[in-house]
C-alpha cells in the first residue's frame, strides 16, 4: 500500500489523537477532520473538543482535505487497523431521515456526491477505535505485514543470488588456477644458459698449452 505524504500525515494524526486520549477506548472520528492541538486536549473536555470539530466540519464541508481523510479512514477500516461504531454503507437519504436537521446544519451538503456526503456524515457522528496494529504499521515504515514479508523475501533472494555468484566465481578461479599456473610456467620457464668462455688475458694460460701455427706447419712437414 503506497501512501502519499498527506496520507501518512493523516495516519499520524489518528495516532496522535489516540495517544492523547489513552483513557478512552475510542474517540470521535470528526476530530481527525479538525485536528485539535495538544493544548486543546489539556485545557478542554472531550465533549467541547468534539463540538468545536463538528462545527468546523459543518462550516468547511467542501474542504479539499476531506476526500483524502475519507479515503484514509476507509482504507484503514477495510484493512482492519481501526473500527468505526456507526454502520457503513448507509445512504445520504437514510441519514437525512434519521436527522432532518442535517440539511440545515450543512448547507453545502448538496454540493458533494451522495456517496461521499453519506460517508462524511457517518464519520461526523461515529467513534473510532484504533487497534495496536496501526502503531505497528507505522513502525514498519507504513507497510503492511504482507509487504514487509515480501520485502524481506526479496532481500533474502537478492542475498542468495549474490552468494551464488560469489560461489561460482570462486569455483571458476579455483579451477582455472592450476591451468593458469601451467601456462605461465610454460612460457616463463628458464632455459639452460649457454656457457660462454671469454679469455681476457692470454698470459694467464700456461705456455705449454698453446699451439702456434708454426708448430702445426712444422709437424705437417715432418710427416710429409
Amino acid at each position: 500500500m503506497k501512501l502519499s505524504p498527506e496520507e501518512i500525515n493523516i495516519i499520524n494524526s489518528i495516532l496522535f489523537i489516540n495517544d492523547e486520549l489513552k483513557g478512552y477506548s475510542s474517540f470521535p472520528a470528526v476530530l481527525i477532520y479538525h485536528l485539535p492541538s495538544k493544548d486543546d486536549f489539556v485545557n478542554k473536555p472531550l465533549l467541547e473538543i468534539r463540538n468545536d470539530s463538528e462545527q468546523w466540519m459543518s462550516q468547511n464541508w467542501n474542504h479539499y482535505l476531506f476526500s483524502d481523510i475519507l479515503h484514509v479512514i476507509n482504507t484503514l477500516e477495510d484493512r482492519g487497523y481501526i473500527y468505526i461504531d456507526k454502520p457503513k454503507g448507509a445512504t445520504l437519504e437514510e441519514y437525512i431521515i434519521e436527522n432532518p436537521d442535517i440539511i440545515k446544519e450543512i448547507p453545502k451538503l448538496g454540493k458533494r456526491d451522495k456517496m461521499t456526503s453519506a460517508q462524511l456524515l457517518r464519520h461526523k457522528y461515529a467513534n473510532i477505535h484504533v487497534y495496536p496494529s496501526l502503531s505497528d504499521f507505522k513502525l514498519n515504515d507504513y507497510k503492511t505485514t504482507e509487504e514487509k514479508q515480501l520485502e524481506e523475501a526479496q532481500k533474502q533472494t537478492k542475498a542468495a543470488q549474490c552468494q551464488t555468484k560469489i560461489l561460482v566465481f570462486t569455483l571458476v578461479i579455483t579451477l582455472l588456477t592450476p591451468i593458469g599456473e601451467s601456462i605461465l610456467n610454460y612460457f616463463t620457464q628458464k632455459k639452460e644458459p649457454k656457457v660462454k668462455v671469454e679469455i681476457e688475458n692470454f698470459q694467464d694460460i700456461p705456455q705449454n698449452s698453446i699451439i702456434y701455427d708454426s708448430e702445426i706447419d712444422s709437424t705437417q712437414h715432418k710427416y710429409n
